[in-house]
């Protein structure tokens, strides 16, 4: 059984009233840019803790750059701008056809903070030395209500806020676990190998797979770091190091090309969500087409093994056609929605096997 049936989104982001209906076990997302594609799946993302505030700024976009945007504007630029209420609102039917409604209510106003007391939320110890003399500025304050049925969470956020994750948050949860790849996360060097390192079975399957990448690899080591490996130190930190018959010693993960750490931290996230939700934006970022094939089959193939709902944005026809060509078994568990940004955010939803017959006979573009 699935885990989510369908998503109705009122109000996110660029998106108004975009309903998606009859998902998956795999669902894959296409469309233009700006057409909605990461916004799904970061509405998706919050049935983890749809009342904790911290997964909702996590879902701000804050690049990578030295300027990062603070949780005040995080939180603002998830709410659209089209919308008459300032407010964040989406119902997720789940696999039992039960409703479960979210709501983010928004109430801008603004107040005036001394520099003291603009420094205390900025988390800057004030010194002995300071002077005593008092100045004000007016800052914008935002009170953030987020209620799902009856449960319902309080917030308060200014211009110079820094969030108290821990202190302040909800851990009431709608969906668990879900677990969100973003198209770059592989290259932070964030991996969940330690369950499928003790899986035999699926550990010698991805093996399998990462032969694709290096023929030679025997295995996979989880070692903790000493002053005679030459890695820096750091406390409680697993390092992992591959071995191949054509080395004299295993090398560090992050010696390796992107698309070789990019395929293992996918196929050691579908472990890592077993019984719950894997969002994947724009899975094939870094893998090249050679091996994308034998990925997205492992990929899938456990997601059915592991009671996994997929869900994926793509925006390379290449890695689409690669998805729709995968056994006939599996075409049957994938769904294909394409999204077009017209007055509101709509989406046409084929089945795979819909999909390539209506390329295939009738020259339609699949983004």
């Amino acid at each position: 059984m699935n885990h989510i049936n369908s998503l109705f989104v009122e109000s996110y982001r660029g998106i108004q009233n975009l309903k998606l209906n009859d998902f998956s076990l795999v669902n894959v997302f296409t469309g233009n840019n700006n057409s909605g594609k990461t916004s799904v799946l970061e509405i998706l993302r919050t049935l983890a803790a749809p009342l904790s505030l911290s997964v909702w700024l996590d879902n701000g976009r804050r690049g990578n750059g030295i300027r990062t945007i603070s949780d005040f504007e995080a939180f603002s630029d998830l709410i659209n701008v089209n919308s008459d209420e300032k407010k964040i609102s989406y119902t997720m039917t789940d696999g039992n056809l039960q409703e479960h409604s979210v709501k983010v209510f928004a109430d801008y106003s603004s107040t005036i903070l001394s520099q003291n007391q603009i420094k205390k939320e900025m988390g800057i110890p004030r010194t002995k030395s300071e002077s005593e003399e008092i100045i004000e500025s007016e800052t914008q304050i935002v009170e953030i209500l987020i209620s799902e049925g009856t449960a319902e969470k309080k917030y308060k956020l200014n211009e110079y806020s820094r969030y108290l994750r821990v202190k302040n948050d909800s851990d009431y949860s709608l969906l668990s676990p879900v677990v969100y790849i973003s198209p770059t996360k592989h290259a932070d060097s964030v991996i969940y190998l330690d369950e499928i390192l003790n899986n035999p079975q699926l550990y010698g399957e991805m093996l399998e797979v990462l032969k694709d990448f290096d023929s030679d690899i025997v295995s996979i080591n989880a070692t903790m770091p000493t002053s005679e490996t030459g890695l820096n130190l750091v406390y409680g930190r697993v390092y992992y190091s591959i071995l191949t018959k054509s080395k004299n010693r295993a090398l560090p993960l992050n010696m390796y090309g992107d698309g070789m750490k990019k395929s293992i931290l996918l196929m050691s996230a579908v472990v890592a969500a077993k019984g719950g939700i894997l969002l994947l934006d724009e899975f094939e970022t870094a893998i090249h087409t050679s091996a994308m094939s034998d990925v997205l089959y492992w990929i899938i193939n456990t997601c059915k093994k592991l009671n996994v709902q997929l869900f994926m944005t793509t925006h390379s026809l290449e890695a689409l056609k690669t998805v729709l060509s995968l056994s006939d078994k599996l075409k049957e568990e994938i769904s294909l929605y394409t999204l077009y940004k017209k007055e509101k955010t709509v989406a046409r939803r084929l089945t795979a096997k819909d999909a390539i017959e209506a390329s295939d006979i009738f020259n339609l573009e699949l983004r």
